[in-house]
């Protein structure tokens, strides 16, 4: 027996049993001359094997995934054809699914064996008479080679094969697509599509079998949508909101109406050796259509080029004009070693934990990223802000020197890349907590005009704006980050809330905090504001209630120095906080 990588291809002819039922010589006759005419010449035309006959079936085997794609599109595009002018229920449809797979060849009979053979059967039998279900490494392999649509309809789960299959169907039926393509509505956005082009960017799916490489498609997926923040004239949904869709299966139309975008991009990632595989395409979800779909096979060394090149093909693709700056901001500054990039990754994934013990060791990856490569700009920003978010939520032993490193942290990244937004949102925090107010604006405004779409760089202007006298910016400021990622991080709420109390909206700001507290329990911040705020509203006893549980979790000590180091520019706000915690009998 040998082994080998075949794409098989199973098909049958549906309702076979009823037409013979209703004129056996006719239908065999028929079928004998589909398959003289069509379906044998265009085996041999693709290059194709016919394992055997199986009545009304048939097992081949392709040496690539195009090319049984390519046949089974020729074969249903004929059958449609050869179905013109015949009674409904007298023509022959024929279903058909395709897998790509390692098989065991039989010496003596050449029949074929394996998982993978069961698998294009399984997808056979999901396909509707006249359509194609092929899986998803076939899906990956015919991107941008194939010229045929296809639809994702998720995992699904096939019998005797204990891991679900992703399973993609063929669009090329209109009898079929008309039934049972769905596209986005309009009508059923969750939130006003916005004037210009407007994309999700869902997890890239590993398709290796190493659990590592997980953070190469995460990190892929996450630069490119990096990447488009910067381009001016699109509107990009933020890594956190797009990325709750990771591991689940998903429709794009469904993502377009959760999020309010018109495009999704899709796309996998699969290693061989040294070799890297990354496919990806973009579909306009409104329609339906495919805008752009590729295929990159190359050296793993070179996913960052790869990167580029998604990024500025979907630019084009929404027909989005670049100039040289912009073309060269996309093109950000990275690490080529993927271990470094692999310690750069890990350590962004601790510190949006936001808890001491994930910040510090946060802190630490970044620090091995860079003894690695000092050269990965990313790594000193990610530095920098875990000692900007240690003094923010009073983890910090010495606050100045703390704000310092950050400062230092912020300023080296910018030698090696004047366009980092993410370092000029450190200089802006930075800034506040030193009380220079008006710098740290400057500063945050400078992160969002590099990145318009940086859902994180546009809260950090919001609080900002708030804590500098300008809770009416703020607001509109934290409005627009909470649309460009509407599932936030509890911490928005923090920031809206905020914005609210300085406006004198006391409800509002109180829905706020309360859903930042209901969300994130553990969470000191919205412990301490909730009493004042309680109070400030009127709501004597429920203030009582919350301060009794705040200083049964954190010392009144905690609680004032909190409070205190707040960086409002009018430090009577500070004094009027105070005064509301003491009132619902919060000893500060």
């Amino acid at each position: 027996m040998k082994r080998r990588l075949a794409a098989v291809l199973a098909a049958d002819v549906a309702g076979y049993s009823r037409m013979m039922s209703l004129d056996e010589v006719a239908t065999h006759n028929a079928l004998k001359k589909h398959r003289r005419e069509l379906l044998d010449p265009a085996v041999r035309d693709h290059g194709g094997r016919i394992v055997k006959l199986t009545g009304d079936g048939l097992l081949a085997e392709f040496p690539s995934a195009v090319s049984a794609v390519e046949f089974a599109v020729a074969v249903q595009r004929g059958m449609r054809e050869r179905n013109m002018g015949i009674p409904a229920e007298r023509r022959i449809q024929i279903r058909i699914g395709i897998n790509l797979c390692e098989i065991i060849v039989d010496d003596e009979d050449q029949d074929i064996y394996g998982d993978g053979v069961n698998i294009a059967a399984r997808l056979e039998a999901l396909a509707e008479p006249g359509e194609i279900c092929i899986s998803g490494i076939v899906h990956d392999n015919i991107v941008g080679r194939v010229k045929a649509p296809f639809e994702d309809t998720g995992e699904r789960h096939v019998k005797n094969i204990p891991r679900p299959i992703r399973v993609w169907r063929s669009l090329i039926n209109p009898e079929t697509a008309r039934v049972s393509a769905v596209h986005a509505s309009e009508e059923r956005m969750a939130f006003p599509l916005p004037q210009r082009p407007s994309i999700a960017v869902l997890p890239f799916d590993r398709l290796s079998a190493d659990p590592s490489d997980e953070f190469l498609a995460d990190g892929l997926a996450e630069d490119v949508i990096t990447a488009l923040s910067k381009v001016p004239n699109l509107f990009v949904i933020a890594r956190n909101s797009s990325f709750v869709y990771k591991g689940r299966p998903t429709k794009v139309q469904q993502v377009a109406e959760d999020l309010g975008v018109r495009c999704v991009l899709q796309g996998s990632l699969q290693r061989a050796g040294p070799r890297l595989r990354i496919s990806a395409q973009l579909i306009d979800a409104l329609s339906g259509h495919h805008i752009w779909a590729d295929r990159f096979d190359r050296d793993a060394s070179d996913v960052f080029s790869m990167q580029d090149e998604i990024t500025a093909s979907v630019a084009e693709a929404l027909e989005v004009s670049l100039t040289e700056g912009e073309q060269a901001r996309i093109r950000r500054r990275r690490t080529e070693n993927l271990h470094a990039y692999a310690l750069f990754r890990e350590g962004i994934e601790k510190f949006r934990r936001l808890n001491r013990t994930d910040n510090e060791a946060a802190r630490l990856l970044a620090q091995r990223a860079l003894d690695v490569d000092p050269s990965l700009t990313g790594a000193y920003p990610l530095q920098g802000l875990t000692y900007s978010v240690a003094v923010h939520f009073g983890w910090s032993n010495d606050r100045a020197a703390d704000l310092e490193r950050a400062h230092g942290l912020a300023l080296k990244a910018l030698e090696i890349d004047r366009d980092d937004a993410d370092a000029y949102g450190l200089l802006a925090t930075v800034c506040l907590y030193a009380g220079r107010h008006a710098e740290a604006i400057e500063f945050g405004e400078k992160a969002i005009a590099l990145e318009p779409s940086h859902a994180d760089a546009t809260l950090i202007l919001a609080w900002v704006l708030n804590y500098a006298g300008q809770p009416g910016r703020g607001l509109e400021m934290i409005e627009r980050a909470m649309r460009l990622s509407p599932y936030y991080n509890p911490g928005y709420s923090g920031v809206l809330g905020l914005a609210h109390h300085l406006l004198n909206h006391s409800a509002r700001a109180l829905a706020a905090f309360e859903s930042w507290y209901q969300r994130d329990p553990g969470s000191p911040i919205p412990a301490a504001w909730l009493p004042a705020l309680y109070q400030q509203a009127g709501r004597s006893e429920e203030a009582r209630r919350a301060a009794k549980r705040l200083v049964g979790l954190h010392s009144t000590e905690w609680v004032k120095a909190y409070m205190s180091s707040l960086p409002f520019a009018c430090r009577s706000e500070v004094d009027k906080l105070l005064g509301l915690l003491r009132d619902a009998g919060v000893e500060v």
